[in-house]
């Protein structure tokens, strides 16, 4: 009789996948916060010991969320206006 495939398993590997993508959305910041001038796709991908296929995912992500963006002439990436609206907050929030 085969064996049922458990949800609970699939639930852990989502939780996993998604803890990895935050994961690496917040290298990237990291990674452009110190890096004023902005940073080609290629050069991020080049920095991260992970397949080039999650870091474009996460940046293509992250630049329609606008934590990310890019100015055309050399298609540099730099940090977003998202980062400003969340300064924004009340006090109570930060």
């Amino acid at each position: 009789m085969p064996r049922p495939k458990a949800p609970a398993r699939r639930h852990v590997d989502r939780i996993r996948y998604e803890t990895l993508s935050l994961d690496n959305a917040l290298e990237i910041l990291e990674l452009l916060a110190s890096r004023p001038d902005g940073l080609t796709v290629a050069e991020i991908i080049a920095r991260f010991r992970k397949p080039a296929r999650h870091v474009i995912r996460t940046i293509a992500i992250m630049q329609r969320r606008r934590w990310l963006r890019t100015d055309v002439p050399g298609d540099r990436l730099r940090i977003g206006p998202r980062i400003a609206e969340l300064y924004r907050f009340p006090r109570e929030y930060r």
